[in-house]
């Protein structure tokens, strides 16, 4: 946990458990790609093994530690220089950066004391908490048995490409909640949103069968794009975030650009650019030249993809 984080879009983190039960990007063995997870096995096993197991596949419990982050100080009305995009927002809090608190071992009376107990104690309502999982349709389930998610909580869930997106989105939508969103990172190939998660319909007597057009409120409220980083980076192909991006402006939903990861990859006349990998005189391949090792520092990006928006959680 940490009161202050690098991560571009949010203030601070915290992990109310360790450890995961796995998803596509860690099984323990031939999938190893998850930061969380690398993390977790080659460093704070080692250096903390009461609370971080040998395998991320564990999942501990860390109790205490959501209540400790609900008495940081508040920041509404404080700004902040190096993420101006939080300016005007409560303290936003990132729950799971290292772990999934939705994990099968984790017993509901715990979610409920531990995370919901500290997200809705005087301290903790001064904060705005993102609960992001895989295990989203544990937490819809949760939701119902809850009678809702608290208000300064949003249900957010990850997504890599298509086939993970059907399923996740859906059960996403169903959380009982005022806010969701979704995690489109490490994002590997371009994902069509459903039309209907979007507030877009497409073939109806309104629109004469023609085209679509909006119906109803967007069912998400913000998507965080991003290429992966770390070694051996699958191709963070930045059409594929203007797709998304492209989707959530017709929509009317936030959208921010976290980064471009290690591998970016752009098109100049249909052909394909490999940002990182390409030597220089390879044209008419482009070298984006990134810097920073992660393609995090948005100065050095298209400026199509210069955007950072961030939901309005304070009304």
């Amino acid at each position: 946990m940490g009161e202050k984080t690098n991560i571009e879009w949010c203030d601070s983190t915290v992990n109310p458990t360790t450890g995961c039960d796995g998803c596509e990007l860690w099984n323990g063995r031939d999938i190893r790609i998850c930061y969380a997870g690398n993390l977790h096995e080659g460093r704070l096993a080692k250096s903390i093994p009461k609370l971080y197991a040998p395998d991320f596949r564990e999942v501990r419990l860390a109790p205490g530690r959501m209540m400790k982050a609900a008495r940081w100080p508040d920041l509404r009305g404080q700004e902040r220089p190096d993420k101006p995009w939080l300016n005007g927002l409560p303290r936003m809090i990132f729950v799971g950066d290292m772990g999934d608190f939705m994990s099968r071992k984790v017993p509901d009376e715990y979610v409920k004391r531990e995370i919901i107990g500290a997200i809705t104690s005087r301290e903790g309502s001064r904060h705005f908490w993102l609960l992001l999982t895989k295990q989203i349709h544990r937490l819809f389930e949760f939701s119902l048995q809850l009678g809702g998610l608290p208000d300064n909580c949003m249900a957010m869930t990850t997504i890599t490409g298509q086939a993970v997106a059907g399923a996740r989105i859906a059960d996403l939508t169903m959380v009982n909640c005022k806010w969701r969103g979704i995690s489109a990172e490490p994002l590997w190939e371009e994902v069509v949103m459903p039309r209907e998660t979007m507030g877009r319909c497409c073939g109806c007597q309104t629109c004469q069968f023609q085209g679509w057009h909006q119906i109803a409120k967007p069912k998400i409220d913000w998507v965080i794009v991003g290429g992966q980083s770390g070694s051996d980076p699958k191709t963070f192909y930045l059409d594929h975030a203007r797709s998304m991006i492209a989707q959530c402006k017709a929509a009317g939903v936030d959208v921010f650009v976290k980064q471009l990861g290690a591998a970016a990859s752009d098109e100049v006349n249909g052909v394909a650019g490999y940002a990182l990998k390409v030597p220089q005189e390879a044209a008419p391949l482009i070298s984006l030249r990134l810097r920073d090792k992660k393609g995090g520092d948005i100065n050095e990006w298209p400026p199509d993809l210069q955007i950072r928006q961030m939901p309005d959680v304070s009304r």
